[in-house]
């Protein structure tokens, strides 16, 4: 991506303004919500919580991607390794599941969710034998087909 140079003048004095846009495209697929952050191995686990908010069942997938947006491995318990997870929420109800690692390695990344009336969110641990667990917890935002950062840098020349 390259930066657009705009020039304006301010008090006769010339001013460089580096103007920076980015676009972040998400996923290949359709998704509802997105898990902005996943961590697992290297004594990280990542919790993800789903809840049905609707009166009727809804079928949901998770998909996990790395941070360059391609599909991720992660193991997922009771599942095995996996790029993501799919079943049925009925009515209200809450679905859980824990993704976990290498123990020689840790993956990062993040989700994106296929359920329409799903929220929930996503608590990554980080736990290591003699020192306290370190949590985090985000939640599921909806997804967005483009996020534009604007970047300016105004400078007196």
């Amino acid at each position: 991506m390259k930066p657009a140079l705009l020039e304006t003048t301010f008090d006769s004095r010339p001013i460089r303004r580096t103007v920076i846009l980015g676009v972040l495209v998400v996923g290949l697929l359709r998704a509802d919500g997105m898990i902005a952050h996943i961590a697992a191995g290297q004594g990280w686990t990542t919790t993800i919580t789903l809840v049905n908010t609707s009166t009727f069942a809804q079928p949901t997938t998770v998909w996990f991607w790395d941070r360059g947006g391609s599909p991720m491995t992660l193991n997922v318990t009771g599942l095995g390794a996996s790029t993501g997870y799919m079943f049925t929420l009925a009515a209200h109800e809450i679905g859980v599941a824990e993704l976990t690692g290498s123990p020689t390695r840790t993956q990062v990344g993040y989700a994106t969710v296929v359920g329409r009336t799903v929220a929930g969110n996503s608590i990554f641990r980080y736990s290591v034998q003699n020192y306290p667990d370190f949590e985090a917890s985000i939640p599921i935002v909806p997804a967005v087909q483009k996020i534009v950062l604007s970047f300016d840098n105004a400078l007196a020349v």
